[in-house]
């Protein structure tokens, strides 16, 4: 009958204090370097966005762009949060964007990390350059 009353209480202790603790979310993910699927270059009206491992370029065509170094990124669910720090006035930034599709990026904050439209599409190197150089040509086909 002891044994019976010590698995009751014990049982009743963990179920109250399974209730009252608060809830995590556990899809949330932290990462040091920037995911594959990221890693690349994207355009949008007016705006210049690359991503590598360890850092993150913000521009314009034809103007100057500001290297980021990545400290941390947080992903939940398809919105990322990336913790950056400028390389030229060591100034803390956060970036928060969210994956829209497997080539767009809809961008949160994107007047204060200096980009002129919320949505970049990604591109190959070869098109990045060309619109860097020459961006009154318009942009390309398919890129919104």
């Amino acid at each position: 009958m002891n044994k019976f009353m010590t698995i009751t209480a014990t049982l009743l202790a963990s179920l109250t204090l399974g209730a009252t603790l608060p809830t995590v979310n556990a899809s949330a993910k932290t990462y040091k370097t920037t995911p594959k699927s990221l890693r690349g270059y994207y355009i949008g009206k007016g705006d210049l966005v690359q991503f590598s491992a360890h850092q993150v370029i913000l521009g314009a065509p034809q103007a100057g762009q500001l290297p980021q170094k990545i400290k941390s990124i947080h992903r939940t669910g398809k919105t990322y949060r990336i913790h950056a720090i400028s390389e030229m006035d060591k100034e803390a930034i956060t970036i928060k964007f969210q994956k829209r599709s497997h080539h767009h990026l809809h961008f949160y904050n994107h007047k204060k990390v200096f980009l002129f439209s919320s949505n970049v599409t990604k591109v190959s190197h070869h098109t990045y350059r060309s619109y860097n150089g020459n961006p009154f040509h318009g942009l390309p086909k398919g890129v919104k």
